[in-house]
Parts: structure tokens; C-alpha cells; sequence
């Protein structure tokens, strides 16, 4: 009876550990808009190369995009991390189950 109780501890265990390490920081809405400001500042230079807009427009619009990237440290600072894998991931939440059910073998009385 109690191995069911360990079990379903260990079932909670896994379903608080595990969604937090498969998350993916690239779902964050700061580093989309910083792949759009990096795609914006192409397309400014595109259009300073085709003669739609003259170099003193392209130099505001360049400056315009920078400011509103600068606003983004966030983005910037998530797009340097990486998402820890899947491995890594299940590996930690099996981890966390083992060294548990290791502490209560040691310090527990499994025996009773």
C-alpha cells in the first residue's frame, strides 16, 4: 500500500518537474519581436539598394528599428540561452524520482 502512495509522489513529482524544463524559451514574445526587427532592418537595406527610399529615410528607420531592439533586453538575453533537450530533461525528472526513493531506502524504514 504505501509503494502506491510512492508512486503517486512520484507521479506528482514528475508532473511538477518536467513541464518547466521541456519549455521553450523561444516561445517568448520578446524574441519573436527581435526576429522581426532583425527581418525589418533587411528589408530597409533591400530598399535603400532599389532606390525606394533615399539614405537619409533609411538611416531614420535604421535608427527607429536599433531604439525599439535596444527596448528588448530581455529578448536578447533569451535568445543567448538555449532550451535544455528533451534528454536532459527527463533526465533531471528521473533524477529528482530516484533521489528520493534512494533517501527514504536510506533514511526511511521501507521494512514496516
Amino acid at each position: 500500500m504505501i509503494w502506491l502512495a510512492f508512486a503517486i509522489l512520484a507521479a506528482l513529482a514528475v508532473a511538477v518537474t518536467l513541464p518547466p524544463l521541456l519549455r521553450n524559451p523561444k516561445n517568448v514574445r520578446g524574441a519573436t519581436d527581435l526576429a522581426v526587427y532583425r527581418d525589418q532592418l533587411k528589408e530597409v537595406e533591400a530598399d535603400l539598394e532599389r532606390g525606394l527610399i533615399s539614405p537619409a529615410e533609411a538611416e531614420a528607420a535604421r535608427t527607429e528599428i536599433k531604439r525599439r531592439i535596444l527596448s528588448l533586453p530581455q529578448a536578447i538575453a533569451l535568445e543567448q540561452t538555449t532550451a535544455p533537450s528533451r534528454a536532459i530533461a527527463f533526465a533531471v525528472t528521473a533524477g529528482v524520482v530516484a533521489i528520493s526513493l534512494a533517501t527514504y531506502l536510506t533514511l526511511g524504514r521501507p521494512a514496516l
